[in-house]
């Protein structure tokens, strides 16, 4: 796969649905391998999937945007996965009042 974001690693929350969904096919589709992260895991594994078909390496994780700890669990195993990660597109949305830490 060849395109301006070849050799690239990116990571999208909120990628199961909406403007995530769109930003991932179109990050693949520019060549970089992509970790899809959302709270709805089988959507996110759905998503990744139709990435894949882009012929770039995807990994799908289910993650709470609005919990620091799987988060941070979810970039550790994008970075012990694809070894990097170039790009992020933090869009995932939480509906309510914030939690406070």
């Amino acid at each position: 796969m060849s395109g301006r974001l070849s050799d690239k690693v990116a990571v999208v929350t909120g990628g199961a649905s909406g403007i995530g969904q769109a930003a991932c096919l179109r990050i693949a589709s520019e060549g970089s391998d992509i970790a899809v992260i959302d709270i709805d895991g089988a959507g996110a594994k759905r998503v990744a999937e139709r990435c894949a078909a882009a012929g770039v390496r995807v990994l799908s994780l289910s993650a709470d945007a609005s919990d620091e700890k799987e988060i941070e669990s979810a970039i550790g195993s994008v970075l012990s996965h694809f070894k990097k990660l170039d790009l992020l597109v933090a869009n995932a949305g939480i509906e309510g009042p914030m939690r406070e830490a």
